[in-house]
């Protein structure tokens, strides 16, 4: 029987580009799909109609759920960790992690594909995007942003090149088309 290939994607993008609006398209044919789905979000800007988790029931919800965690780093780790079967999303994800890698962290990231969890991180540029993320990354959604790509190069490794072409291509289309976005499989 052969394992369905995990996702880890990084989706940058400035305000008002379109993200919260395509990740919303994902979560919902996810959950369509009959995989969990559990947003951690800072604020309840974009995601208010979507229920609350009762982490009593983390292992048992099904369908989407949110849970509110701002400038929390330890419990926006502790959810991750607890969390399997479905589609985890760090909606601006600088406000959950900082950019200090620890042991647990790492642990998080290299377990995710045992734990059957694809990982979406969203922020509105490569460096809001803490390079825990970048390290098994295996899509890149990239919309407008104002963001200097090269400041994030040594976590971009041999795709650095691709991506900073794909991020000055959608700014010039974005140019006609704000919504605009290109998605990269590395």
């Amino acid at each position: 029987m052969e394992s369905r290939k995990v996702k880890n994607m990084i989706v940058v993008g400035r305000q008002g580009s379109g993200k919260s609006t395509a990740l919303r398209r994902l979560v919902l044919a996810s959950a369509q799909a009959g995989r969990r789905v559990l947003v951690v979000t800072p604020n309840d800007d974009d995601w208010a109609d979507i229920p609350l988790l009762d982490e009593n029931r983390m292992a048992t919800f099904r369908g989407i759920r949110r849970a509110q965690c701002d400038q929390d780093e330890e419990r926006a780790l502790s959810l991750g960790l607890r969390f399997s079967g479905g589609m985890l999303v760090y909606d601006d994800a600088r406000s959950n992690f900082s950019d200090l890698v620890t042991t647990e962290k790492r642990a998080f990231i290299s377990r995710l594909r045992h734990r059957d969890i694809d990982l979406f991180s969203v922020s509105h540029g490569f460096t809001d995007t803490p390079p825990l993320f970048f390290t098994h990354a295996t899509h890149y959604l990239i919309f407008a942003t104002t963001d200097d790509v090269s400041r994030r190069r040594r976590y971009l490794g041999g795709w650095y090149e691709t991506i900073a072409q794909t991020v000055q291509r959608v700014n010039r289309k974005a140019l006609a088309d704000p919504h605009y976005y290109e998605c990269i499989s590395v």
